[in-house]
């Protein structure tokens, strides 16, 4: 019996919807171990690219009423060794390594912030700034401070992208609700 092969566009498609998936049960895990212990099962493994920072002292982030709709998520932190995935793309299409600038860009010390579609926040000490950046890499959104967590006012709309500008709270995690 013939059994038809799937399109590469469903492959991807599946793919894609899987890591989705996959994300999402990543930062309920990192926000359920913060606010409240639970270990992930058995097997259960984060993204290697968005390490969970330990639950002591983690926060969330929210951000939320930018133009971009895809930056007003809930943020969780992550190890600043690790490389946000939209980074790793952006460095991959410039012909950048992306572990090497990373380790450059960032101080090593601050947890950057990673929300279930993938945009993130980090300080980079290149510039003084902290950066909201849309799902794929693109910066969106810039704070010039050298504060340690992401600052709620001082945000500018870097060209390109749409204002107004988001509000951002940090809180300590698993005090969200989820609510934007």
């Amino acid at each position: 019996k013939h059994v038809p092969t799937p399109s590469h566009a469903a492959v991807a498609a599946a793919a894609t919807t899987i890591r989705s998936f996959l994300r999402l049960l990543t930062a309920f895990g990192a926000l359920a171990i913060a606010a409240h212990g639970f270990p992930l099962p058995s097997g259960a493994s984060r993204i290697p690219t968005a390490t969970t920072m330990a639950a002591e002292g983690a926060k969330a982030v929210q951000v939320r009423g930018g133009g971009e709709d895809s930056v007003n998520q809930w943020y969780s932190a992550r190890d600043p060794a690790a490389v946000p995935a939209g980074f790793a793309r952006t460095c991959d299409e410039m012909g950048w390594p992306s572990e090497a600038t990373w380790r450059r860009l960032s101080d090593g010390q601050r947890p950057w912030y990673e929300a279930p579609n993938e945009a993130y926040m980090y300080w980079n000490r290149g510039d003084g700034k902290w950066w909201i950046d849309v799902p794929d890499g693109a910066g969106a959104y810039i704070a010039q401070t050298d504060s340690l967590d992401p600052p709620a006012s001082g945000w500018q709309t870097l060209p390109g992208k749409r204002a107004p500008v988001p509000a951002v709270l940090v809180v300590p995690a698993g005090d969200g609700t989820g609510d934007l």
